[in-house]
């Protein structure tokens, strides 16, 4: 499947530093500009009605460590009016001109207050600017945290909208340039809120604040999260996507669990949500999985296979038991939760993903299409308006080259996209998804359907290429796929195309029609029989002409055979699969069946035409597609998947593999 990218990497970043003794003392002298600057600010105060009587104001929060950059490229465009007061942690580690940079940009008439901190977990480094806010500048009305390499557009920023609500998100457009977060660091000011967790911080608000009861607000306000200039990443673990920073990462979340899950609050505080804390640990060692296999790391390290196992088997423990029944069919009796409860409550969100992405993962690293589908169906289950998993049960037929489910699957997907509500948080998070991916995805499954046939996709082309697809950030294949959907469409209008549509079409007709009644002549059992009915037009022709089809012009070898055509057949046909009709969700017992069942029938020789076939194939294999790792010292489990389908075949048909009829080589 094509953005496995897409998997996993919304793990966002922010950089982080604690409190720490003033050794930067001398750099803040005539810098901290307090509360008595600050004393004709409104008091917040607010009418009978709820509503705030004055304009509000606002504080701004940062962490910083070598971002000098990033705030002198960023922090003018957000004007000179926006912010009413400001705190600034600076990282003791801190090397460049960080403080300066603020100094320089802030006017005189903002009054601010900076304190130097040595890391200790994010959560803590955000308590602690929190409790500065309130000491240095209770006059204002609220408080937003805010990253050095966010770049605002200022367009969308209007301060006016603030008002009551205790909730307010806005968008935080991903480094990648395609994905879009939707996050809530923006509150009411009031003394007592403070964040937890070392890494993906979490509100925590005392039961009688304002901020206790959620009045949700989204607002239009858009930052762009950028790489432009040096940051903390990038001299700490040379960049922000790279092995390194994901295992840092992994650290802290570890830290977390066994802070709070297993030594029941840090310092006494917080309880940990086990739930919470495996959805991200098992998001940060697909994402460590993920760095490992591009090759992101520090100084062009390797990391060994047995690493990339490791990750890949923890990712999906943890995502697994993130999608126990506790988690996902978990219900607060109570009615509405509390805001002070929100750690309490699993994520319907994270629920999802979860469900999502145990499917993705089972398909991109381990080719289990079952398993990958059981995953797809837990999370269409789980929420029927949550399309990005039609779109990805879409995506895995158009792998398995079932593309008339593949289309389907894809038009459900739109269907429940629709559903998304517009303006809201799942619109932010979805947008690329619903308006990029799952168009230019339909697109590509359409250049493999029958348009002669299906006139009405031709239809749905034209409606896809109309929904501004085109403007979408696209790489070549995607630019590639729009060319040839643009010629489809200029070629269905014009006449041309339509004569080698019917040209095709009366060659499939002659294919079907060869192949279609003489199955049951070679032997096949009904349950297979059944499952060959299920089968495309190619897969029929490839298994006639593989079982010994005699109709002439259909003779094949190996180089028109493909190792993945043959997995896909056993792996989604359900009655192919396993000893008595018994669907296995992995190959390990009935391979170890086959493999000896195989072994005893040539007396351990390993000999006769049916173990031949295999052995000419996987070196057929080993030299088209080295990418498999097919070594001399692998013996033919290397293509077990191929040879299962084959095998299972042959314990039906008897003798017909070493009858002669099926001639790969020569």
């Amino acid at each position: 499947m094509n953005g496995v990218a897409a998997i996993i990497l919304l793990l966002y970043l922010v950089v982080v530093v604690v409190e720490s003794k003033f050794s930067l003392k001398n750099a803040f002298n005539g810098f901290r500009r307090g509360k008595e600057q600050g004393e004709d600010k409104d008091d917040g105060s607010t009418t009978d009605e709820g509503t705030r009587k004055t304009p509000p104001t606002l504080c701004m929060l940062m962490l910083a460590r070598d971002e000098a950059l990033n705030i002198e490229n960023h922090l003018p465009l957000y004007g000179p009016d926006f912010f009413d007061c400001y705190v600034l942690a600076v990282d003791s580690k801190t090397t460049d001109n960080t403080i300066e940079s603020v100094r320089k940009i802030m006017p005189e008439s903002i009054p601010g207050y900076v304190y130097e901190f040595e890391y200790e977990g994010l959560g803590r480094a955000r308590k602690t600017c929190l409790e500065h806010a309130w000491r240095e500048f209770p006059w204002a009305s609220h408080v937003i945290f805010i990253d050095p390499d966010w770049k605002p557009v200022g367009e969308t920023l209007n301060k006016q909208d603030l008002d009551n609500s205790t909730n307010y998100f806005f968008t935080v457009k991903d480094r990648n340039g395609k994905t879009s977060r939707s996050l809530d660091w923006l509150v009411i000011h009031e003394e007592g809120i403070r964040m937890k967790y070392n890494w993906h911080e979490q509100w925590v608000f005392p039961k009688d604040s304002l901020n206790s009861i959620a009045k949700n607000k989204i607002l239009g306000w858009t930052f762009e999260e950028r790489d432009d200039y040096y940051n903390w990443h990038e001299g700490e673990h040379d960049n922000s996507f790279s092995y390194e920073r994901y295992i840092f990462e992994l650290g802290e979340l570890e830290r977390d669990w066994h802070e709070t899950v297993e030594g029941g609050g840090a310092g006494g505080e917080d309880t940990g949500d086990a739930h919470r804390l495996l959805y991200y640990m098992g998001f940060a060692h697909l994402a460590c999985l993920e760095a490992a296999i591009k090759g992101r790391t520090k100084e062009g390290a390797v990391v060994d296979n047995e690493k990339k196992t490791y990750h890949l088997e923890k990712g999906i423990e943890y995502l697994k038991m993130r999608a126990e029944d506790k988690y996902v069919k978990w219900n607060y009796e109570g009615g509405e939760i509390p805001r002070w409860m929100y750690g309490v409550a699993p994520s319907e969100e994270m629920t999802q993903a979860t469900l999502q992405y145990l499917g993705i993962v089972h398909w991109v690293y381990k080719k289990d299409a079952l398993a990958a589908d059981k995953w797809y169906t837990k999370c269409m289950e789980f929420n029927e308006d949550y399309f990005r998993c039609f779109m990805n049960r879409s995506e895995l037929y158009t792998d398995l080259e079932k593309f008339d489910d593949a289309w389907n699957w894809g038009l459900e997907a739109v269907h429940r996209s629709e559903r998304v509500p517009k303006g809201g948080r799942s619109s932010i998070t979805h947008g690329h998804d619903k308006e990029c991916k799952l168009p230019l995805h339909l697109l590509k499954v359409s250049l493999k359907l029958d348009t002669a046939k299906q006139p009405e996709v031709l239809d749905a082309m034209r409606i896809l290429m109309a929904s501004g697809v085109e403007h979408c950030p696209i790489d070549s294949e995607e630019e590639g796929t729009l060319v040839q959907v643009k010629a489809r469409i200029d070629g269905a209008g014009t006449g041309v195309g339509k004569v080698e549509e019917k040209v095709e079409e009366k060659v499939e007709e002659k294919v079907e029609e060869k192949a279609v009644g003489g199955w049951e002549g070679l032997g096949l059992s009904e349950k297979s029989t059944t499952a060959v009915e299920r089968m495309s037009v190619k897969e029929k022709r490839l298994l006639w002409t593989t079982l010994g089809g005699k109709e002439e012009g259909y003779k094949t070898d190996a180089s028109s055979l493909d190792l993945d055509f043959f997995t896909r057949i056993v792996v989604t046909r359900q009655g192919l699969l396993g000893e008595d009709g018994e669907e296995e969700e992995c190959f390990a017992g009935s391979i170890g069946k086959i493999i000896q069942r195989d072994w005893k029938k040539t007396n351990g020789k390993g000999e006769g035409e049916g173990i031949e076939v295999i052995r000419l194939y996987e070196l057929h294999v080993k030299e088209k597609k080295p990418e498999l790792g097919l070594g001399d010292e692998q013996p033919v489990q290397n293509v077990v998947r191929w040879r299962e389908f084959l095998i299972l075949l042959n314990s039906e048909l008897k003798d017909l593999l070493g009858g002669g009829h099926i001639k790969l080589i020569g």
